[in-house]
């Protein structure tokens, strides 16, 4: 049987416009924190931007996907050379361990090469299911890899382990298990910082 609101000739009453591709990236807004919990493995990636008109640099980016506290949804999180660092520094400390178990408080602020960012680790100490029954499937539907493939100027896409045991920076297929759930067509591409040259996987401490 055919819905009468199908045949409707009325195309704007028929036609539900998509929810935008964007509205899965986390956008930090300058001087607001956000609070997340980390639900993914990290991925690195190199993009190309422009210095003036002829010339082309490029830089390092780390992404996830992470559980948005606030709004209670699953986002992908890109994070800077800076930032990662500070992730890395709580997840190889021993007194906070696995990001994965505690919320992040991360605050941006400035532009361009006065950007910084603050990294501090919440008291909320729970899995991912604990934190909210709804986040594993969540987060377990995002395609983090193919998300930023489609970037534009992106490439070398790598799960971390996989960059730091393949130096050749091959691509590599998506591995779903890289997603953590607990026992818009553009990447959105954070302003440069004055330390994002592309680093040393070796110097990298998980």
């Amino acid at each position: 049987m055919t819905n009468k609101e199908d045949t409707n000739p009325n195309v704007y009453r028929r036609y539900t416009v998509p929810e935008s591709a964007g509205g899965l990236y986390l956008k930090f807004e300058d001087g607001k924190t956000f609070r997340v919990r980390i639900a993914s493995e990290p991925v690195v990636y190199e993009t190309v931007y422009a210095e003036g008109t002829d010339k082309e640099s490029t830089s390092s980016k780390f992404a996830w996907i992470v559980w948005d506290v606030e709004t209670k949804s699953a986002r992908i999180m890109s994070l800077p050379v800076t930032a990662y660092r500070q992730v890395a520094a709580l997840a190889s400390d021993d007194e906070y361990g696995d990001p994965t178990r505690y919320d992040l408080k991360i605050t941006r602020t400035g532009t361009a090469l006065e950007t910084k960012y603050e990294v501090i680790a919440g008291r909320n100490v729970s899995t991912l299911d604990e934190l909210d029954a709804d986040a594993p499937d969540a987060v377990s539907k995002v395609d983090l890899v193919e998300r930023i493939r489609a970037g534009n100027g992106v490439h070398n896409v790598n799960w971390l382990e996989d960059a730091i045991n393949d130096q050749s920076q091959e691509v590599k297929p998506l591995n779903k298990n890289k997603v953590v759930t607990s026992t818009d067509d553009d990447v959105v591409i954070e302003d440069i910082d004055e330390d994002e040259k592309p680093i040393d996987l070796s110097e990298i401490p998980f």
